[in-house]
């Protein structure tokens, strides 16, 4: 299976009323964004971490 993983990290905002009382990322003109969430989906997998070595922990999960 072949996935893409966005991690949307500092995404976050408050809603501000100059916007309509939307976030700055709900205003925002961003089409593609928008269509990989129409067209994706979520949900939840199970990770097998067997391959870290001792000294590792899941935080040190990174593309190798």
């Amino acid at each position: 299976m072949k996935a893409i993983l966005i991690i949307g990290d500092g995404m976050a905002d408050r809603a501000v009323k100059e916007l309509g009382w939307r976030s700055p990322l709900e205003a925002a003109d961003k089409p593609s964004i928008d269509e990989l969430a129409r067209a994706g989906m979520c949900g939840l997998m199970s990770v097998s971490y067997t391959h870290l070595r001792a000294h590792e922990t899941s935080l040190h999960l990174v593309c190798r």
